[in-house]
């Protein structure tokens, strides 16, 4: 009996170290959830307000143009009068750094092309240089999506390659309803509201090597809070006009995905990627996922965002998803 005393003993103790462990980890789990979400929030608070006043502003020049009533002056608007019509374009960027595997090149244009997004495949100093496009491998991977190999621009410095403009987005579909290429390169409204966002990409769980601690947010939930709340910040309410305006602003997203080895380098994470990291939640123990797999299911978040706020935003293509 008496040896059983400190048994029993032994065993509770184990079971307290046990629990308060469990506790700590949902703790811990829970305080990054949240400080990711609140990250995220701030991060876009910061970047739409910047733009909103360009907004108003482009909302006020355009309206000048016709008649115009502001709301605030105004007890009973005329029946004609109407708020401009207010439209949100989004142009992408998918933007591979010092990519080792050229097959992960071609699956990743098959990546975008699945999900909608035909043009804008980036390459920033490819192992195998200029010749990348050319490979059996690298066209081999995209299974059928060689367009968007053949289209894809290749840069030296990720510098150069954030500096080149974006291509159009919104061409007229060919007959198969795939957006045509076009030669207009950076068919932009001159008066249109830029937002530039660059967004780097990384994993929570890195399996390889030590990294400066850094906050990570859920793709799908960046980009869905973004769109939102673009969606009501950059719409102007307060004027009205007499005849049909419509304001135009361009969110412009460079998405940026580092090699297969070490993933995005802490140079180009500290000068590059000033207003966000993305990270795809995985497996706390198992964090590895491949480049292609990794441009897949950002692109799936960035489209369903879209889906969900089709209203007020302009479709990247034509190519709407199946469902």
């Amino acid at each position: 009996m008496m040896t059983m005393v400190p048994m029993l003993l032994i065993l509770i103790l184990i079971i307290l170290f046990v629990a308060i462990t469990r506790v700590d980890a949902l703790s811990s789990s829970s305080s990054s959830s949240s400080s990711s979400s609140s990250s995220s929030q701030i991060i876009i608070n910061k970047i739409l307000s910047s733009n909103a006043a360009a907004a108003a502003a482009a909302a006020a020049a355009a309206a000048a143009a016709t008649t115009t009533t502001p709301l605030s002056q105004s007890s009973s608007p005329s029946s004609s009068s109407s708020s401009p019509k207010s439209i949100i374009k989004i142009k992408t960027k998918f933007i591979l750094i010092d990519t080792i595997n050229c097959g992960n090149i071609g699956s990743s244009a098959r990546a975008m092309k699945t999900m909608g997004f035909t043009q804008n495949l980036i390459l920033v100093n490819p192992k195998d240089g200029h010749s990348v496009k050319n490979k059996k491998r690298t066209i081999d991977s995209t299974s059928g999506a060689n367009d968007i190999l053949k289209n894809a621009k290749i840069f030296t410095t990720l510098y150069d390659a954030l500096q080149c403009p974006f291509d159009d987005n919104d061409n007229d579909n060919d007959d198969n309803g795939n957006v045509n290429d076009g030669n207009d390169n950076n068919n932009t409204d001159a008066n249109a509201n830029i937002i530039n966002i660059v967004c780097g990409t990384g994993m929570p769980v890195d399996m390889s090597r030590e990294r400066e601690e850094q906050i990570y947010i859920p793709p799908r939930q960046f980009f869905k809070e973004l769109l939102r709340d673009a969606s009501s910040t950059l719409t102007p309410n307060n004027i009205t006009t007499t005849t049909t305006t419509t304001i135009t602003s361009e969110i412009h997203i460079s998405i940026l995905f580092g090699n297969e080895k070490y993933g995005m380098n802490s140079y180009d994470i500290k000068n590059y990627c000033n207003h966000i990291m993305l990270g795809i939640p995985t497996n706390p123990k198992f964090g590895s996922l491949n480049l292609a797999s990794s441009v897949q299911i950002i692109s799936y978040d960035l489209r369903m965002a879209i889906n969900d706020n089709n209203e007020a935003i302009e479709a990247i293509s034509d190519n709407a998803l199946a469902m």
